[in-house]
């Protein structure tokens, strides 16, 4: 549409035109539509990406929340033993029960438990159970009148932090498995031989050669650390040598010193890598050849997974595993033989 205006007198004379333009939307065609449509669709599909990021962010941080409240539920427990303590006037005085050595009591009543533990060492191991407070709920018993010297009570008695923490699974795993098959003890009571008609322990053999791969993996990362800062250390040895003969031709007497006290330094940290490349090569030979080796007994050292076996009243340590045979020492006297 285009409007006109004529400013003055005369036809077309001294006259000033001024046009304007208005624009058309278009929104009937077919071609608008679909434009109208494909932003109708990016709108939705933002809010769709919006919302999905917020649930993605949420289930994360959900699962985040679940992780820390699983692992922190354990700290709100503790492990206890429910031990039938005599209340003994060797360690508490009835006159004066508060002055009373409830600590010693509570061990008495623990060692009672365990009549082979006669050693000394083994004695301090067996207190090592025993929290500090273990005794707490005997004073407070006996203080309240609720026990009385020359009585046996039932009180719960808190274990130690390695113990509770044990108990709860948190710091070694732990398998139990029922045994099968017939077993034939031979031996001595200290020096035990069990041997079965079946492979009753060829599950706790393949859990050894676990074990061992993952050392000897272990190993190998170890090894290829020690490689790589040997080659640092060797360069820089070369490179302190070098500067080391400069200044002896240089006659400087102070730097000399000073490169001599760093080549030694640079030769003592080699030889000491060298040292630990060879033993854990060494160990990483050793450990690969035992994996290897199929339907072999395992010694079981301080490196390899403990197997208890209880067995008619007592518990052995093996040292030695065979699938069908185990060699170890008793822990716990058997009832028989």
């Amino acid at each position: 549409m285009t409007d006109a205006t004529f400013n003055g007198s005369g036809e077309g004379s001294g006259a000033s035109l001024e046009t304007s333009r208005t624009r058309r939307l278009d929104v009937t065609s077919d071609a608008a539509i679909a434009r109208i449509k494909g932003r109708y669709r990016a709108e939705r599909r933002f809010k769709f990406y919006g919302i999905a990021a917020i649930a993605f962010a949420a289930a994360f941080l959900f699962i985040l929340l679940g992780d820390i409240i699983t692992k922190a539920l354990p700290a709100f427990t503790k492990a206890q033993l429910v031990l039938n303590v005599p209340v003994a006037a060797e360690h508490i005085d009835a006159a004066k029960p508060a002055a009373g050595d409830f600590d010693a009591t509570v061990r008495d009543a623990l060692r009672a438990q365990f009549p082979a533990v006669t050693a000394r060492a083994d004695k301090k191991a067996l207190d090592s159970l025993l929290s500090s407070g273990a005794a707490d709920a005997l004073r407070q018993s006996v203080l309240s009148g609720e026990a009385a010297v020359g009585s046996k009570v039932t009180v719960p008695v808190l274990l130690s932090s390695d113990a509770d923490l044990y108990v709860k699974g948190s710091t070694t795993k732990r398998r139990t498995v029922a045994g099968d098959g017939t077993a034939t003890l031979t031996g001595t009571p200290d020096a035990i031989v069990i041997t079965t008609n079946m492979p009753s322990f060829a599950k706790e053999g393949e859990t050894v050669k676990t074990v061992m791969q993952e050392t000897a993996a272990r190993l190998k990362l170890q090894v290829g650390k020690i490689s790589l800062t040997l080659v640092s250390t060797e360069a820089d040895l070369k490179a302190a040598q070098s500067r080391l003969q400069g200044a002896i031709a240089a006659g400087d007497k102070p730097l000399e010193k000073r490169l001599t006290a760093s080549v030694a330094e640079f030769n003592a940290t080699r030889d000491a890598l060298l040292a630990q490349s060879d033993a854990a090569q060494a160990t990483l030979s050793g450990i690969t050849e035992r994996a290897a080796k199929v339907g072999s007994a395992e010694i079981l050292d301080s490196q390899m997974p403990s197997v208890l076996i209880n067995i008619n009243g007592g518990t052995v340590k093996a040292s030695k595993l065979e699938p069908n045979r185990i060699e170890g020492t008793v822990l716990v006297p058997l009832a028989s033989m």
